[in-house]
């Protein structure tokens, strides 16, 4: 799949090669409790997949797993459904909440670094004897 991100109500595309001939083919999309069935389909007769899909516009936006099942054999892949947030137009929001984590490190990284100038300065002065 070259894609690593689809917007809601885009259009894109899953391929693959190597599969069982004429085999069937189910792919679904998958997270937490919601699990939307893209497509039903099957293999072409050479053992190679290649399905057009659309991305469901109600789904939730965030990071997602795309199953393809076939006989006996399930393979999967992370897909972001939405904007990148480091993208070109990106929001710096996953998922409506903003990223506690990467705002908890950079004022941990400048306390880190408050600290060490104080111990250097209070170091390097000292009182004349």
């Amino acid at each position: 799949m070259p894609a690593d991100h689809v917007d809601p109500g885009a259009s894109f595309r899953v391929s693959g090669y190597d599969l069982d001939e004429d085999a069937p083919v189910r792919i679904d999309l998958v997270r937490g409790d919601v699990r939307v069935e893209l497509a039903s389909t099957s293999t072409a007769a050479d053992g190679t997949l290649d399905v057009g899909l659309r991305m469901p516009a109600s789904f939730p936006t965030g990071y997602a797993e795309l199953h393809v099942i076939a006989t006996g054999v399930t393979w999967s892949t992370t897909l972001l459904v939405g904007d990148r947030a480091e993208g070109p137009g990106g929001t710096g929001v996953i998922n409506g909440d903003t990223d506690w984590l990467l705002w908890a490190l950079a004022i941990a990284g400048a306390v880190v670094l408050g600290l060490i100038v104080l111990r250097t300065v209070r170091g390097g002065v000292r009182a004349a004897p």
